[in-house]
């Protein structure tokens, strides 16, 4: 199962410098060198966690530790000693239990896949810390995949994701591509827009937080600027990253939509699939 959103980052533009020629000497030379290292491979865009149920092992005596902060230590302490058999099987034994309750909602990053995942916030408000280390999880009594956890202290806050929520959807459309034809200034202006419709088919309201980005320049030559949202984004970082919390009441949908354009000379030329508007 998928336990980590597809992540977005800044969408850098910059004027495309073509590559400066190397001598006919040093091509020869770094040929050999070029053909001996391995194809690079394309890393995946997202952790796959084993999504089996977890392996039944036998049943280890149910010992509850009571924890105890010693400076910067935390050590558990255990009233009763648990049998564990010396078969050089690994065997598990319940140091604490804990009930927490979660704050739940939705994300989505339409730029990238139209899935929406399930996400629960928990603070720790247990009597001791959270080890980093494999986690099971249920929603109900349905096993639903592994994860990995982060140390999470008392008082600290945790995040986790429960799967696709296949009851909400998301869809994301390139809805304008235009290319001023006057210049201003010597500049010329391309504008875009994008329309994102999330729909809620859950018998329950939810809040969904959607995200997506605008490009953030990095030549002076170029200009961008949001020109219009609907409704505006509830952030907006300085690398143009932005969200929008929405809050959708049982079968409704909701439409956002933004444009932006971009102004750049005429003589600077930007990498083809930029300038194709693919994003």
């Amino acid at each position: 199962m998928n336990q980590r959103l597809p992540e977005l980052h800044p969408w850098f533009l910059d004027v495309y410098t073509p590559p400066v020629p190397q001598p006919r000497m040093q091509r020869v030379a770094a040929a050999p060198m070029a053909a001996a290292m391995p194809a690079p491979t394309m890393a995946e865009s997202f952790v796959v966690a084993d999504e089996e149920a977890p392996a039944i092992m036998e049943k280890a005596q149910i010992v509850t530790a009571v924890a105890s902060n010693e400076g910067t230590a935390v050590t558990f302490h255990v009233p009763n000693p648990a049998d564990i058999p010396s078969d050089g099987s690994p065997h598990k034994t319940m140091l604490q239990q804990w009930q927490l309750d979660p704050k739940v909602d939705y994300l989505c990053v339409p730029k990238h896949t139209d899935a929406v995942y399930r996400r629960a916030t928990i603070t720790n408000s247990g009597s001791g810390p959270l080890l980093a280390g494999a986690a099971s999880l249920f929603v109900g009594d349905e096993f639903i995949g592994r994860t990995v956890l982060d140390y999470t202290p008392t008082g600290g806050e945790l995040e986790l994701l429960l799967g696709v929520e296949e009851r909400i959807t998301v869809q994301r459309e390139l809805s304008k591509r235009e290319v001023d034809k006057k210049m201003l200034r010597d500049v010329r202006r391309t504008r875009f827009g994008y329309e994102m419709e999330v729909q809620n088919l859950l018998a329950t309201a939810v809040t969904v937080e959607l995200h997506d980005h605008l490009p953030v320049s990095k030549n002076e030559q170029i200009k961008v600027k949001l020109e219009s949202s609907k409704p505006l984004p509830t952030e907006q970082s300085d690398l143009n990253l932005l969200e929008w919390h929405l809050a959708l009441a049982p079968n409704a949908k909701q439409s956002v939509s933004y444009d932006f354009w971009w102004n750049i000379h005429p003589r600077c030329v930007l990498p083809a699939f930029l300038n194709r508007g693919n994003r």
